[in-house]
């Protein structure tokens, strides 16, 4: 069946907190729900909100389950489940409600609906995993009191790239970005590094970082297509030491194209030589178009890696996607095999 056996009823919520969420029901998408989706994602992240380019593709994959709220025939919430790591954990992605519908519980028991659809569903499931950003205050807060385990922190700074602009400035980088000790590599040489253990010491936690999702760098996950060849990569080695570590990927947003850059473990020397290397292929293969860049990182690189795309190549931040020059992005793991 579509519908999840989910239905908000005074029975089951606290009616005087959220009386304005009964007979909201929840049920698994429809293509057909593609035109709802396009406007309760309006104005998202900037208009750099990749899901409403994505939904129709998640709905063809068999390990991506797309749930929706339902008021008075009108999708009005939204929230994915993606079934990863031969069936144990599954990652919570892009829950979202409609600006008309907020503030009226819908969000939390989409939450509660997806709880509940993976438990009966997916009984497999032994990890929960989810990323909530510092632009969500509130959730954040209720995260940090919860018994959920935050097990990994990033930064990320998001930026308008003009190629024309940008270009003639990259070209003062050109020492750096002919530099032999940072070379490409494929994703033949990740699975060599992954089988001969040379990246478990640089990845975060032994997990790849793919825009806002953290996944264990494990074969099923490289088959599976979360890490491929339309990644670009870059990595320092010395002898059998793989050094530093980086990916890029390209994905349609609503307003431009965005590349999501994730830097692994590095010194600061090394940050500026990998940036650059990224932008120049991004600008290589997006044929001139602008393009929107968000960058993941460690903490203790804000300060620096902030200063050399915001000043030294003079890139624009995109204030509307990260309106303190930056974002915080934490992880939460939930063990549901300890409860």
């Amino acid at each position: 069946m579509d519908w999840i056996q989910h239905r908000v009823s005074c029975a089951n919520i606290n009616c005087h907190a959220v009386m304005a969420a009964m007979n909201v029901d929840v049920r698994l998408a429809k293509k057909t729900d593609l035109s709802a989706v396009w406007e309760m994602s309006e104005g998202m992240y900037a208009e750099l909100d990749v899901l409403p380019e994505r939904f129709l593709h998640m709905l063809d994959d068999p390990q991506c389950k797309v749930l929706v709220a339902v008021k008075k025939d009108k999708v009005v919430g939204l929230r994915v489940v993606h079934i990863l790591e031969d069936g144990k954990t599954a990652i919570y992605q892009g829950l979202r409600v409609h600006k008309d519908y907020q503030g009226q519980g819908i969000a939390k028991e989409l939450i509660k609906a997806t709880e509940e659809y993976v438990r009966k569903d997916f009984p497999s499931v032994s990890t929960i995993r989810y990323s909530v950003t510092n632009l969500s205050k509130s959730r954040l807060a209720l995260q940090m009191k919860c018994d959920d385990r935050m097990v990994l922190q990033l930064a990320g700074c998001a930026c308008l790239v003009d190629p024309n602009t940008t270009s003639s400035v990259l070209q003062r980088f050109s020492d750096v970005s002919t530099s032999t000790n940072v070379k490409e590599v494929n994703i033949n040489d990740i699975n060599i590094f992954l089988k001969q253990n040379k990246i478990d010491h640089i990845l975060f936690n032994n997990s790849f970082f793919e825009s806002y999702d953290s996944f264990k760098a494990i074969q099923s996950n490289i088959d599976d297509g979360l890490i491929d060849d339309k990644h670009n990569f870059f990595a320092s080695c010395h002898g059998n030491t793989v050094e530093s570590l980086s990916q890029s990927k390209r994905s349609n947003a609503v307003k431009y194209p965005r590349w999501a850059v994730t830097l692994y473990a590095m010194d600061e020397n090394l940050v500026e030589i990998h940036l650059v290397k990224h932008l120049r292929k991004a600008i290589q293969q997006d044929l001139g178009k602008t393009f929107a860049v968000v960058c993941f990182f460690q903490v203790s690189l804000l300060k620096r890696i902030s200063k050399f795309l915001l000043q030294e190549l003079a890139l624009r931040n995109i204030d509307d996607y990260c309106s303190e020059g930056h974002l915080l992005i934490s992880v939460f793991e939930n063990d549901l095999s300890k409860q």
